[in-house]
């Protein structure tokens, strides 16, 4: 039997009919096929030819009129010899593969992938050229960091459209487009993650090292952020999986579900988080879903799978989904068969080495103490505590750690200086007024920016021979409108800039010393209002002057503001008893000058065009302010103690939509909700597991010599007393020179 190949074609504005068809259009010849009227005018008109057929005539048999149409072989998945670089048929947690590749030139291509372990069900796109649209993947995705974590199982890509040589051929037919089968590619089988195989990159990092497994994804190189969904297999004693997600500023979702033989068809939901810096507040109250852990940082959580049938071959789905298309984040993984709830930390006494505390009094009446506490080493490999929560997440610890001799940077810890009323001088911040970036999760939360109008960022200097710089920027009316309001609202001290400490514009007056921080875009990247965005904050006293105006830019009439950055110096002066005044208010006089007369990056030098319009919505975010007064400072409280929240050592499995608990499936790790000092916070609660409570005073208006050392007993985790003022009992006193007490219960050495 000859070769055939499928030919298509749309044909428009016949006439009559039926008709014959004749091959390479030999009117001569016997007809090859025949049609009726509607069916040549059905797009696309598919017929089976004889391979070598270059056209086909059709021929009304009603009014003998003719035409023809030339076609070519639609078997372009062996003709053009298509396949896919870097791919392979076995791979673990993600696809890895590269571009289309072929014999025949091309650039755009549509490929549909199915599954997991199912041919009709699409999962997601992925293509190249004028193919990509919102939802698809950006070829190629053949590295570790570029690859796309997906839930394991067998998928089977499907070629949905491609154009060659200006043709486009479509699996589907349609409009303009060839008809081919796109059945061109190899199936792929994605592994799941496991227990034992690491997949973890940051062995080494002393953060991250513990960590079995990891994923990842940058909308930078992995191109618009999807939704992902990879499996996590477990065995019968998997106990607890313990993960750390860094979602970064923008709002990224994990949702973890348990998917057991024990529960049919059926997924349980385990976590269910929002994370990220731009969320408004944190929410982890056990019936919220998703809760929200607003931090850019590291937020770790252990999943107790204690409550629950755990078999061998059991999966853990792991979902995320982010909040828009510029988005990065990391997850990092393990799971536990147990885990060490009597670690150093535990089981270890924390007591001050007497030989270690020392007292220097100054001739401004005030004592500096150097006091060593002895303990648990860090990092203690035997403690999953501290290799995975603690390791990883240093915002969370405490002074556990911090007096603890396992550095040497760290063996002795200083104190504040203790004295009597003095005078003495700070430097406070305002409120944080505003965001980094935009959340379209919460559509009230606007800061990073976007138009359709370029934004014009320079900075230029003074020829007064004061070296003041200039900062001006050009661009939409709203654009300048919203830096203007935004700084004369702050010079003004209007809401929401004004305070008790509202600016003076006499040199003489501390309140003088006040200046805010002004936010810009920071670099040419395409993540400007996204994860990974940049920005440099520059240092304004609020003197500097201002002015607005229009400027013409060809056709297009463009908007200015120039900012004056003036400099100060300080006309106040201090005692050397008044504590800290002469050294903070030269701070602040640098922090502004250097802002101003610098000309390095980082804040001081700048001149760039964002052709996206970028600008943050509320630029002068935030203000420091100078502080003089009296202050009494003869006491110091020294805390050591690790922390265990309830929303990451807890957990509570849920089902149905919307989501319920189900109690009898909740677990939690070694018990550590019972003990400790109880604080309710962000709708739940953590407790702090108390090591020691001391607490420094000076007992001598007239010798800032004398002090007593003071404990708290320690008692299940908690100081005698909690959770409110602890009651203390002496521990050390030193009294003319000389120890006059020392205990033993809480001195050694």
């Amino acid at each position: 039997m000859p070769a055939t190949f499928s030919a298509s074609t749309c044909i428009s504005n016949p006439t009559g009919g039926p008709f014959n068809i004749y091959l390479n259009s030999d009117y001569t010849s016997t007809p090859f096929s025949s049609a009726t009227f509607v069916q040549i005018t059905t797009c696309p008109y598919v017929i089976v030819v004889p391979t070598g057929t270059t056209s086909l005539g059709f021929k009304d048999t009603s009014s003998n009129f003719c035409f023809q149409t030339t076609i070519q072989d639609n078997d372009i998945c062996s003709d053009c010899n298509l396949g896919l670089s870097n791919y392979s048929s076995s791979t673990i947690s993600k696809l890895y593969c590269g571009v289309l590749t072929g014999s025949c030139q091309f650039s755009d291509y549509l490929i549909s992938w199915y599954g997991p372990n199912d041919t009709t069900t699409l999962s997601f796109q992925s293509g190249s050229g004028s193919f990509l649209a919102s939802g698809v993947y950006s070829h190629p995705f053949s590295t570790e960091p570029t690859s796309i974590p997906r839930e394991s199982g067998v998928y089977t890509p499907v070629i949905t459209k491609i154009k060659l040589s200006g043709i486009t051929f479509s699996n589907t037919g349609g409009t303009n487009t060839v008809l081919f089968d796109g059945n061109c590619l190899p199936t792929t089988n994605i592994l799941p993650l496991t227990c034992n195989v690491v997949t973890n990159p940051d062995i080494n990092s002393i953060y991250f090292s513990a960590f079995t497994n990891y994923l990842s994804f940058d909308s930078n190189t992995q191109g618009i952020a999807q939704p992902v969904s990879t499996t996590y297999q477990i065995s019968a004693s998997t106990k607890y999986i313990v993960w750390n997600f860094i979602g970064e500023n923008f709002v990224d979702r994990i949702k973890l579900e348990f998917s057991g033989s024990s529960y049919g068809t059926n997924k349980i939901g385990l976590d269910d988080f929002l994370v990220g810096d731009n969320l408004p507040g944190s929410n982890f109250s056990a019936s919220t879903y998703p809760k929200s852990a607003d931090t850019a940082n590291n937020f770790i959580k252990y999943t107790c799978l204690t409550g629950l049938t755990v078999n061998n071959n059991d999966n853990i789905i792991i979902n995320i989904t982010p909040a828009t298309s510029k988005t990065n984040w990391k997850l990092y993984m393990s799971c536990l068969d147990s885990y060490n709830c009597n670690d150093c930390l535990n089981t270890q006494n924390y007591k001050i080495v007497g030989s270690s505390i020392t007292g220097t009094t100054t001739s401004c009446n005030e004592n500096t103490f150097r006091i060593k506490i002895s303990g648990c080493s860090f990092p203690d490999s035997s403690s999953d505590y501290i290799d995975y929560y603690l390791g990883s997440n240093s915002i969370v610890s405490s002074n556990v750690f911090t007096c603890a001799s396992f550095s040497p940077n760290l063996l002795d810890f200083t104190t504040q200086k203790l004295y009597f009323t003095s005078d003495s001088c700070s430097i406070y911040g305002g409120p944080s007024l505003s965001r980094d970036c935009s959340n379209p999760l919460l559509p009230n939360v606007t800061c990073c920016t976007t138009g359709s109008t370029p934004t014009i960022y320079k900075k230029t200097f003074l020829t007064d021979g004061s070296g003041r710089g200039v900062f001006s920027f050009t661009g939409s009316s709203t654009f300048i409108s919203t830096y203007y309001n935004s700084i004369r609202n702050a010079f003004l001290g209007l809401t929401p800039y004004n305070s008790s400490w509202s600016a003076s514009t006499n040199p003489n007056d501390i309140s003088y010393y006040r200046y805010y921080f002004l936010r810009l875009p920071g670099s040419l990247t395409t993540s400007d209002c996204g994860d990974g965005a940049t920005f440099l904050d520059v240092n304004l006293h609020h003197t500097s002057p201002y002015i607005t105006g229009t400027t013409i830019s060809g056709v297009t009439t463009l908007y200015y503001l120039n900012i004056t950055a003036n400099t100060i110096s300080s006309s106040v002066s201090f005692t050397p008893c008044q504590i800290d005044c002469t050294s903070n208010i030269s701070s602040v006089v640098n922090a502004i000058n250097n802002n101003s007369t610098g000309t390095t990056n980082g804040g001081y030098g700048i001149e760039r065009t964002f052709n996206n319009g970028v600008y943050y919505s509320n630029p002068l975010y935030n203000y420091n302010y100078f502080f003089s007064g009296g202050t009494s400072r003869p006491t110091w409280d020294i805390d050591g103690y690790f922390v265990t929240p309830d929303w990451s050592f807890n957990t509570y499995p849920f089902s149905g939509n919307p989501s319920t608990i189900i109690p009898s499936l909740s677990g939690t790790v070694c018990n550590y909700n019972l003990t400790g000092k109880y604080n309710p916070i962000y709708n739940s609660y953590y407790r702090q597991q108390y090591k020691y409570a001391y607490k420094i005073q000076l007992t001598n208006p007239s010798n800032a010599g004398d002090f007593d050392i003071l404990a708290s007993p320690i008692t299940n985790f908690s100081y005698s007393g909690s959770p409110s003022t602890p009651l203390y009992e002496l521990a050390y006193r030193y009294s003319g020179g000389n120890v006059t007490y020392s205990s033993s219960t809480y001195i050694i050495g």
